[in-house]
């Protein structure tokens, strides 16, 4: 009698969801967001082209996953910088910027997923949509604190959000795409606190003065 083993291996997986997911980080790594296919997929680890569908509907189903978790990460590594920043008495806008830096940094192939230009419906994934809402609501609420503190200028809470989302977005971004000249060994975190300082340094609320007398001839 002929051993099966061979053809088992082919079409299971011990855990096959989180196979896929992480087979997935490699072909963004690889190839873009564009040219991952669960069928690629699916080869590479050893199951049948049909394995996938059992877990996922289509490809971006699975992208959308994979976005939904790193805004999940970035949503959490933003509330444990805050925490910590509130303890040392420093700013938590500067605080979630440098995180933000930092997760990108260590998740690039998520950071470019997110928000790079493979566009995934979140209208038809609503965990993705819940997950990137939770994640600007931490910058929102970072805002409003600071402003309730006296901290920041009081401007519009969606403006200042944006002002800082682009700031730390834009750096993030050039740090990832090498398009700072950084090397290896390049202290990220100190590029990232310097620019960050900066953002909040502009945002900072300046005493308001009143106008002087007019002086005598």
């Amino acid at each position: 009698m002929k051993s099966t083993n061979a053809k088992a291996g082919t079409y299971h997986h011990g855990n096959l969801r989180t196979a896929l997911l992480d087979q997935a980080l490699v072909g963004l790594r690889k190839y873009g967001a564009e040219n991952v296919s669960l069928r690629e997929l699916a080869r590479a680890i050893g199951v049948s082209q049909a394995a996938p569908y059992r877990h996922f509907a289509d490809k971006d189903s699975l992208l959308a996953q994979l976005a939904a978790q790193g805004y999940s990460e970035l949503a959490q590594a933003m509330r444990t910088a805050l925490g910590q920043a509130v303890s040392a008495g420093t700013s938590g806008l500067q605080a979630a910027g440098v995180s933000y830096v930092q997760f990108a940094l260590g998740h690039p192939e998520q950071y470019r997923l997110m928000f790079g230009s493979y566009r995934i419906d979140q209208a038809r994934h609503v965990e993705l949509l819940r997950a990137a809402n939770d994640a600007y609501g931490v910058l929102l609420e970072t805002v409003r604190e600071g402003m309730g503190r006296g901290e920041l200028r009081d401007e519009p809470v969606e403006v200042v959000a944006a002002a800082a989302w682009s700031i730390v977005h834009g750096l993030a971004s050039l740090i990832i795409d090498e398009r700072l000249g950084a090397k290896a060994g390049r202290d990220v975190t100190a590029i990232a606190e310097r620019v960050t300082g900066l953002l909040v340094n502009g945002l900072t609320r300046r005493p308001s003065t009143s106008p002087g007398k007019p002086r005598r001839h």
